[in-house]
């Protein structure tokens, strides 16, 4: 046998073409699935408000909080605002001050620590619950949590 001649038939192995095919198609199949998910995914997720509130301390110690002062757009819906201190959450937009007809310039929120420890929210900044202020170092995060989709973002953060 020389160099040039072709091997004989039993050697040469080719891949059935039905096989190669339908691999080909589930190649493309699984890859668009993938696409339509992670799209889906991506352009589900709803956009944060374009709003800020502030966070300023006030009391006796300095320690007890009053968030409002929301700048940027008003929030419709009260229930998408949440507020955490120490990872604790502690209130919805609905607890504040004036917000009736969701946040606006005028919704308030005041923070502070009742007789048994336990953080205290109210609307009005000499609660009857309030017995002190919180502890230094306590972190306050104000954040917006889509009611649709997974969103969220942090609108305010502060640490007494």
């Amino acid at each position: 046998m020389s160099r040039s001649d072709p091997p004989p038939a039993e050697e040469t192995w080719q891949p059935p073409r039905r096989a190669t095919l339908l691999l080909v198609v589930a190649i493309i199949v699984v890859g668009t699935l993938f696409g339509l998910a992670a799209f889906y995914l991506v352009g589900n997720a709803e956009q944060a408000p374009d709003t800020s509130f502030e966070i300023e301390q006030y009391g006796a110690d300095g320690q007890q909080l009053r968030i409002g002062d929301l700048s940027g757009e008003p929030i419709d819906d009260p229930e998408t605002i949440v507020v955490f201190v120490d990872g604790e959450r502690v209130a919805t937009g609905s607890d504040w001050a004036h917000s009736e007809h969701g946040l606006d310039e005028d919704s308030v929120l005041y923070v502070a620590e009742d007789a048994d420890g336990e953080t205290a929210v109210a609307g009005e900044p000499d609660h009857e619950s309030f017995e002190r202020g919180l502890i230094a170092g306590t972190g306050v995060e104000v954040l917006w949590a889509s009611s649709s989709t997974d969103s969220t973002a942090a609108l305010a953060t502060h640490e007494v």
